[in-house]
């Protein structure tokens, strides 16, 4: 039996890491703060929600993912705490 009903999904929010890759060792995110410059491991690339299409497809891009304080963030999360310009280098 075929049913023509619509499918309801609820969009993923803005910020959003929908998938998480392999990095290769030893990429590191540098961050210059109110303490100064950090450096920081990158454990993944994510992939982040950054917008939706008219259709409400989730739009991405590919960040990196490092453990700041003990707990995973975007660049993007790193980004909007500590200003536009706080990542200074992903190497």
């Amino acid at each position: 039996m075929t049913t023509n009903r619509k499918e309801s999904t609820m969009p993923f929010a803005i910020g959003a890491v929908v998938a998480i890759g392999q990095v290769e060792a030893g990429i590191t995110a540098f961050t210059q703060g109110e303490d100064g410059p950090a450096a920081y491991p990158v454990i993944g690339w994510a992939s982040v929600v950054t917008g939706h299409t008219k259709q409400g497809h989730a739009q991405t891009q590919v960040q990196p993912l490092f453990l700041f304080d003990g707990t995973p963030t975007t660049a993007d999360q790193y980004r909007a705490e500590h200003g536009p310009d706080s990542i200074t280098d992903i190497r």
